[in-house]
């Protein structure tokens, strides 16, 4: 079973960069954070509402960290978009995205996205490091789990100045060298 988790900085590409390695025709991509918007929307709020209302509701994140699980029981091939999956399928390949923050807010408002729309690049980029504080504050809370303490993953990568392309095949090359280590063990 291989299984590639990627986390990170929201703007970072991980979600770029999973749908990119699931076209190559070997993964199922899975995107958490989509699952959460689509989650938010149908309450009435933006991401980042949802996030500040999840401090207050652990049920949104268990909710989504128990998918999370499941996905990673399954008998298949799975490239999964998740700040958390990292802990919750240790047996995967662990990825970290980073990004400069300026970087991140002119791609996300660059980025068509339902429920995150921002004024400015400058207002974005404020926003998302709320948000990124926001999930910190509740998977410490929640798992005891600090999601950026690099040490906790495979991979780690800056993509401030990397192509999807490039980023892409980095952790293919990854996955790869994780797979012949795995059946040789």
């Amino acid at each position: 079973m291989k299984i590639i988790t990627i986390s990170g900085l929201p703007g970072s590409g991980k979600s770029a960069v999973a749908k990119a390695i699931a076209a190559q025709g070997t993964y199922h991509f899975v995107s958490i954070g989509q699952l959460q918007r689509q989650q938010a929307s149908r309450r009435g709020m933006t991401t980042l509402e949802l996030n500040r209302y999840a401090e207050t509701d652990p049920g949104i994140d268990r909710e989504m960290d128990e998918l999370v699980r499941r996905l990673g029981r399954e008998d298949r091939a799975l490239v999964l978009d998740a700040r958390m999956g990292w802990h919750f399928i240790p047996q995967a390949l662990k990825v970290f995205l980073k990004v400069d923050p300026s970087v991140a807010a002119s791609r996300i408002c660059a980025d068509d996205r339902e429920g995150e729309r921002y004024a400015s690049a400058a207002v974005a980029r404020e926003e998302l490091l709320r948000r990124r504080a926001s999930e910190n504050r509740r998977f410490m809370k929640l798992y005891g789990v600090d999601c950026d303490d690099l040490s906790n993953y495979d991979l780690v990568l800056d993509t401030s100045h990397l192509s999807i392309a490039e980023t892409t095949g980095s952790i293919l090359e990854a996955a790869a060298v994780d797979t012949r280590l795995a059946q040789r063990s």
